[in-house]
């Protein structure tokens, strides 16, 4: 990877989740992982992240903003990104008292909507990169209903 003064990251870059929870876990309708938009060179938070983590926090679930990888990075590691993040909010759900957990979802714009689709498209179900090096990795799915 080369990365250089135009680079939207720096190299020790580390993807992360950003919550939006609401207080009352009972109350939780679902989870909901936010990909804003930017193509794979940028993320516009400010316009396609954090506020529809609000308003859907409003409509009563709880949100994640994801700060995915973007370029230098391949498409495929971003949209690892992604599976890591519906791995990690599953495997952490009981120690964080999430609630809602039988629908985790996610919505992207422009760029983090081709996240979602690389994602299942190309990574559904599959471990990547082809090892467990930790208990979240090796976290396995379940399936997951929606109903609004």
């Amino acid at each position: 990877l080369e990365f250089t003064v135009d680079s939207y990251d720096n190299a020790d870059f580390v993807p992360f989740l950003t919550p939006y929870l609401l207080d009352n876990q009972e109350e939780a309708k679902g989870n909901l992982i936010i990909i804003a938009g930017g193509g794979y060179s940028e993320r516009n938070n400010s316009g396609e992240g954090w506020p529809i983590a609000q308003r859907f926090g409003e409509l009563g679930f709880n949100c994640y903003v994801l700060q995915r990888r973007v370029a230098p990075y391949a498409p495929e590691d971003i949209w690892m990104d992604l599976q890591r993040a519906i791995r990690y909010i599953r495997y952490h759900a009981e120690d964080y008292g999430l609630g809602g957990m039988d629908c985790l979802a996610a919505v992207g714009f422009s760029g983090g909507g081709m996240t979602i689709c690389g994602q299942i498209y190309y990574l559904y179900g599959d471990l990547q990169p082809g090892r467990c090096a930790d208990h979240v990795r090796c976290y396995s799915r379940r399936s997951n209903r929606c109903n609004g």
